[in-house]
């Protein structure tokens, strides 16, 4: 029914091809009553995930297993917590595959929704993310010792990997050399206790629903981190530019926009354990990394 494992490039297509998921997914999908003729395949996302009206079904390749883990570790520990998440309604694996079906949330992801939302309405949705975010980080992290990375733990795993990350996502000459400049001047990061954090919030994980937040998706790299990491896909992905929006997230999450703190809150744009500082810098339009730094957080 399944390949045992599969390497990057071999998953890839498998991501891609829908035929070959299919058994799979009707398996669970019969396992756990689910009907299977409303079942679609969601198009994005890195590992397999099909939905029905009211429940997802998220397949976890066995090649990074700890995806699974962590997705199933935060789905029990939000349970009953009240935050806008996807409830855990059964686990198990197929064929050697790990795999979650959850309560489906409404709406659409942010990415799409935004555009079409007034300036009122971004600045309501910013806000409360950042109250969502606040409420995770709240959370207690007692017996998650082994997903901790404290603020100075995280910056010596991720100073020495920038450069080479940054080339295998695409990254030239010219980026290398302003990146290594940046790791050359980076300033003192504000102290940041650590915290739970889904550290993945792009537009994309974000759902939005009938003008306002519906929750939070995708927690298979959440960790137990400094607090001012999590705002760093929020300013690359959810409100570059906008100030108004901003500052509502940043009040959201109980916060001030000191110079320092957009100092940090740009570091960890470039430091993110998955930033594509290529790609967010040629989407932005800027290839001055400095530039695209200053457009993230406005003061």
């Amino acid at each position: 029914m399944l390949p045992e494992t599969l390497p990057l490039d071999a998953y890839r297509p498998f991501r891609r091809d829908i035929d070959a998921q299919r058994p799979a997914i009707h398996a669970i999908a019969e396992r756990h009553g689910l009907p299977s003729g409303e079942l679609t395949p969601f198009a994005r996302g890195t590992q397999i995930v099909w939905g029905t009206t009211r429940s997802v079904i998220k397949l976890f390749v066995p090649t990074w297993p700890s995806d699974a883990h962590v997705e199933i570790l935060m789905l029990e520990r939000l349970v009953g917590t009240g935050l806008p998440v996807p409830q855990l309604e059964a686990q198990g694996e197929v064929a050697g595959w790990p795999y979650v079906v959850m309560s489906r949330l409404p709406g659409g992801q942010l990415s799409a929704e935004w555009p079409a939302l007034d300036a009122v309405a971004r600045e309501r949705v910013a806000h409360d993310i950042g109250e969502a975010m606040a409420r995770l980080a709240a959370l207690p992290v007692a017996g998650l010792e082994a997903m901790h990375a404290p603020q100075e733990e995280l910056l010596a795993e991720r100073r020495p990997r920038l450069l080479e990350d940054q080339r295998e996502r695409g990254g030239d000459d010219a980026l290398e050399a302003q990146l290594q400049a940046f790791l050359q001047d980076l300033r003192p990061l504000v102290p940041a206790e650590s915290v739970l954090l889904h550290a993945d919030l792009t537009s994309d994980n974000i759902l939005v629903h009938d003008g306002g937040l519906a929750g939070f998706i995708d927690f298979a790299d959440a960790f137990v981190g400094p607090w001012t990491y999590e705002l760093a896909a929020a300013s690359c992905f959810v409100t570059p530019g906008d100030r108004r929006s901003q500052r509502a997230l940043l009040a959201g999450r109980g916060c001030i926009a000191t110079p320092e703190l957009l100092v940090t809150l740009r570091s960890w744009a470039v430091l993110h354990r998955y930033g594509h500082v290529a790609l967010m810098m040629r989407s932005a339009g800027h290839s001055s990394l400095g530039r695209w730094l200053e457009s993230l957080w406005l003061p």
